[in-house]
């Protein structure tokens, strides 16, 4: 008895949550940001109207990553070792979190609002920063020469290239396991010949790419799952992929430079395991394919072409329909998108009322103004019982979003 007038209860209480909810509008367009590495600037695309803005932040010495958090654009300088924060909303420079001389900073990964990671190649470190505070919080050793990195399980996943700065050459790949609760190695884990890239994937596993040694070794993705902390397969792609693009499908799209005539991306259906497109058929581009990323809500694939200053926009038919003429030497790329993974109702906070319109989204039916980056969680490329279990998590626990 107590149990039916509990769910009556729960029941009532969500429908009264859903009655007073305002009709949903989300008009804002996402922001594509694009650092341009010989410019030291920072551009800016409006992805629905492709309105460009170039020059629009002034970044440090070698840009060599811009990343989108939750409060945050956040600039890599590797040629300065520090990271600059500016406001995400104002574009306003916060200030500088400065890690030291010669740390040549590679990539960053933010995992919750404030503290993120940063890769230090020249010294074979991580360290650990807080954006708000804009303070070094700790280093340590990870292995040689790490570039890529991603968070993932609650856990630290960093590329080691094993690059050897005395003779150039690549000795074993890894990914090394960090626990951040210990800001330490826990576990090394073999894959290919220089990785630098570590990517999600919608089935929950971790995308490394291995860009091989630019000649006897050919390029490979190899395929981590994150539970198990165990090579699950391998891919040999050839060329030299740098990064990947995963889209919801479950398709990478990889850009692996091409610096004559076209630039390549390479296309790699995970779910079969087949290069769709390779060396031999690569998607052309502009000149020297660098950065690429996927655009949850438009299903387009983004690509930062060095050589020939622009960004490319690939179609689900790799189709390349428009082009976008940056500073010089794009180099990086992130989306900002307007409302936040989870944030539903877009009043800017997780609360109640986000939890009552991911239920009646999945179980009943999606308003048309929500976004794919609001709704899917997980980033499955579905809407599921999954995302509202995520959902919960996020308003009442305070986890990060999208989870991973």
């Amino acid at each position: 008895m107590l149990k039916t007038v509990f769910r009556k209860q729960t029941l009532f209480t969500f429908a009264l949550l859903l009655a007073t909810l305002p009709k949903l509008s989300f008009s804002q367009s996402a922001r594509l940001w694009v650092a341009n590495g010989l410019a030291e600037t920072a551009s800016r695309i409006i992805l629905d109207s492709g309105t460009v803005s170039n020059h629009l932040l002034t970044l440090g010495i070698i840009p060599n990553q811009i990343v989108v958090s939750d409060n945050y654009l956040l600039a890599v300088n590797s040629g300065e070792s520090n990271i600059q924060v500016f406001n995400r909303n104002t574009i306003a420079e916060l200030g500088t979190i400065e890690l030291g001389p010669n740390k040549n900073p590679w990539n960053l990964v933010m995992v919750d609002s404030a503290v993120g990671y940063v890769t230090n190649f020249n010294t074979n470190t991580v360290s650990k920063f807080n954006a708000i505070s804009r303070t070094v919080l700790d280093e340590f050793p990870v292995g040689q020469s790490p570039e890529g990195l991603a968070f993932a399980r609650g856990k630290i996943w960093v590329c080691n290239t094993g690059f050897n700065p005395n003779d150039f050459s690549y000795g074993q790949g890894e990914v090394a396991l960090v626990d951040p609760a210990a800001d330490s190695v826990i576990v090394r884990i073999n894959v290919g010949t220089n990785p630098q890239a570590v990517k999600h994937t919608p089935d929950g596993k971790l995308l490394v790419v291995c860009t091989g040694n630019f000649g006897s070794i050919a390029g490979s993705l190899y395929i981590i799952d994150p539970t198990g902390q165990t090579v699950i397969d391998s891919i040999l792609t050839g060329g030299q992929p740098s990064t990947a693009a995963v889209t919801s499908g479950n398709v990478a799209y990889l850009p692996a430079g091409g610096f004559v005539g076209n630039g390549n991306v390479f296309k790699v259906n995970l779910n079969t395991k087949t290069v769709e497109c390779g060396p031999g058929n690569p998607i052309p581009v502009g000149i020297g394919a660098t950065d690429a990323i996927y655009d949850i809500d438009s299903g387009y694939v983004y690509v930062a072409c060095f050589s020939d200053g622009t960004v490319r926009k690939i179609d689900s038919a790799d189709a390349v329909p428009a082009s976008y003429q940056m500073g010089d030497g794009p180099v990086s790329l992130d989306i900002a998108y307007p409302f936040a993974a989870g944030d539903l109702n877009g009043d800017g906070q997780p609360t109640p009322s986000d939890v009552v319109v991911m239920l009646t989204c999945v179980f009943s039916g999606c308003e048309p103004a929500l976004r794919n980056s609001q709704l899917d969680l997980n980033r499955d490329g579905q809407k599921t019982p999954s995302d509202v279990v995520c959902e919960l998590n996020h308003v009442f626990l305070g986890t990060p979003v999208p989870c991973r």
